[in-house]
């Protein structure tokens, strides 16, 4: 091959690599772009039924319904927003008052971009009834790992607490007293693949999510808002950090503190 030829080739082979990359970038932009005036539009039509507070530097949601004392609040699972219990919430929202709130970067509220530990659940909790002002007794309901959430408060805040309701909560001390499970390492990693897709629209566009919850027994709105939500940029992030936070939480094998007389 001549050097004039191999020149020209060269200039080519740099041409068509440009052109790709040019392409590329683009793309990424376009998606980029795209995913961001989508959750602008998904933020209006579903706005925050609650009241948004700022704790610690960030935006909380919670939201209050019914009337009574001692109020409930509900602590969902991991990789949970409020508004999956919006029914069940309602209908207890009739005998007393109920309060639902989605924890850092669920449903209506910011993320924190870091894993999630129960310690900080419970100080995060406790700044939102402060600044919601929700000052008389609680009856904490705990589904699944909400319920060590709910033992985390009453550790750090036991004055607050009279009743405690655990839905299929584990145990903090679960990797000792059970034989040795699977890595979560590859469900994580699958997660955050798909939090790098979600900047770029890829998510929304595939309607995976409109897909899984397809046939979920919701009313139409509350399915709507739950899509929104895991439509968002940083949803598949938040369930990383609420996963990883909850490994370390188990990890750490603290026992759980001593009820007492609570009921």
């Amino acid at each position: 091959m001549s050097v004039a030829t191999y020149d020209r080739e060269m200039r080519t082979f740099i041409r068509v690599g440009l052109a790709l990359l040019s392409l590329l970038a683009t793309a990424l932009i376009g998606g980029g772009i795209y995913q961001r005036v989508a959750e602008l539009r998904d933020d209006d039509r579903h706005p925050p039924p609650g009241e948004l507070h700022s704790v610690d530097g960030r935006s909380m949601h919670i939201r209050c319904r019914g009337s009574g004392s001692p109020t409930v609040i509900v602590e969902q699972g991991i990789g949970g927003p409020s508004i999956d219990w919006n029914d069940i919430n309602a209908r207890m929202s009739r005998t007393t008052r109920v309060c639902d709130y989605d924890r850092a970067g669920m449903g209506h509220s910011e993320p924190a971009y870091r894993p999630t530990r129960s310690t900080e659940v419970a100080k995060n909790l406790n700044a939102l009834l402060r600044a919601a002002k929700i000052e008389d007794d609680l009856i904490l309901v705990g589904w699944s790992a909400g319920g060590m959430y709910a033992r985390e408060y009453y550790r750090q805040f036991p004055e607050r607490v009279k009743g405690m309701v655990l839905v299929d909560s584990p145990h903090e001390q679960t990797l000792r007293r059970m034989p040795p499970q699977p890595s979560n390492r590859q469900h994580l990693d699958s997660l955050m693949h798909k939090y790098y897709l979600a900047q770029i629209g890829w998510i929304r566009l595939t309607g995976e999510i409109a897909d899984q919850y397809a046939a979920a027994p919701l009313a139409a709105e509350d399915k709507q808002s739950l899509i929104a939500f895991f439509h968002k940029s940083h949803a598949y992030r938040t369930l990383v950090d609420e996963g990883v936070g909850l490994e370390q939480d188990l990890a750490a094998g603290l026992a759980p503190p001593g009820l007492g007389d609570c009921p």
